[in-house]
């Protein structure tokens, strides 16, 4: 949490591979694979500012600078790719307060309650655009012994629904933890985490009568090095878990795959300035 008055600018480049992807019907057992998106990166710049009283000021402008893919066209038809290979996403506000924490010599520990705003101002053809506001209140919890450190998230996301597929695509109730060891005394961390968003609106049925269960979720392993007071940088890289399922006959029996969102892969890297305290 930043003090009053301190300031942190960060700028962030995201590569994600196959984050959305659809199996259509096809003369193959298997189906026919659709990448709606295939390939994207993003840019975000990440802005956080100490209101003092512990409160903190957060907002993220994102902007895809290239990406491929079928786009929608292929979802509703055969024809050609109709995603824009750039495009704006929908930007975000958000405002956090530390309700508890302690910051004694043998341990640390913290709990931080926030809420972001996402506006639906980007392109939605593009899929760089949620289908309407969405609101994302949560809480985390923070706690560190000698060089170790255990962080637990959980929260809502709740917007409008649509349906793409066989997926219904509106709220979910996210999840997440992570571990992370200081490897150098206040200059190299590494860290592990995993997060799931398993999605509330009940599934559509798909034309053969199955069911799925939307569950997108990922694992990453972050280096995060600061080389100074001010300044400090991220590499995160993991790809998406296979918790999504769908049942396959009417025997109960189910297959997994990674839920529509969760990309086969992820990459991140951000520098960020903060000023000091």
């Amino acid at each position: 949490m930043l003090s009053a008055g301190a300031l942190s600018l960060g700028v962030a480049g995201v590569y994600q591979y196959q984050p959305l992807t659809l199996e259509a019907p096809s003369p193959d057992p298997e189906g026919r694979s659709v990448p709606l998106v295939e390939h994207v990166m993003d840019t975000q710049t990440l802005f956080a500012a100490g209101l003092g009283y512990d409160f903190e000021f957060t907002s993220v402008m994102r902007l895809v600078v290239y990406q491929e893919g079928t786009g929608i066209g292929a979802a509703r038809s055969r024809s050609g790719s109709s995603l824009a290979r750039s495009a704006i996403r929908d930007p975000s506000f958000g405002i956090a307060y530390s309700l508890a924490r302690d910051h004694s010599p043998a341990r640390h520990y913290g709990l931080k309650l926030r809420a972001d705003l996402s506006l639906p101002l980007g392109d939605a053809e593009s899929f760089a655009s949620e289908p309407g506001y969405v609101v994302a209140p949560a809480a985390t919890f923070q706690f560190r012994a000698g060089r170790f450190s255990a962080v637990a998230d959980l929260g809502l996301r709740l917007r409008p629904a649509v349906t793409l597929a066989d997926v219904r695509y509106g709220s979910q109730f996210s999840a997440s933890s992570g571990l992370s060891i200081e490897a150098i005394t206040r200059r190299l961390f590494v860290a592990a985490e995993a997060t799931a968003a398993p999605g509330l609106a009940s599934a559509p049925s798909s034309p053969n009568g199955t069911r799925g269960h939307w569950v997108p979720a990922e694992w990453a392993l972050t280096l995060s090095l600061h080389w100074a007071e001010v300044y400090s940088a991220l590499l995160s890289g993991g790809t998406g878990l296979p918790l999504s399922s769908r049942s396959t006959d009417g025997g109960g029996h189910s297959e997994y795959f990674t839920g529509l969102g969760a990309p086969g892969a992820r990459v991140v890297l951000m520098l960020r300035v903060t000023s000091p305290d």
